[in-house]
């Protein structure tokens, strides 16, 4: 079975993410896309691990504020992507 891991941590990345997933169960039906992003990619058939797209960080300052969940979602993806 083939995998592929997306991203996508704003809600344009996730309708252009939801258009790619769908584009891709068309060409190739079996395979599982999981990954980070918004509803509507899980809604084209992503199993969404986070959902960025709700949490959207824009601007220096909430960056600065968001450092630690950012750290550990970082560290989160990079475990499962191991796995």
């Amino acid at each position: 079975m083939t995998r592929l891991f997306l991203v996508a941590g704003e809600s344009s990345g996730d309708i252009h993410g939801a258009n790619l997933v769908k584009a891709l169960h068309h060409l190739r039906p079996g395979l599982l896309c999981e990954g980070i992003g918004g509803h509507r990619m899980a809604s084209a058939g992503m199993s969404l691990h986070y959902d960025l797209a709700e949490k959207a960080i824009m601007g220096f300052t909430e960056v600065l504020r968001s450092l630690r969940f950012i750290h550990q979602l970082f560290r989160q993806t990079v475990t499962r992507l191991k796995a």
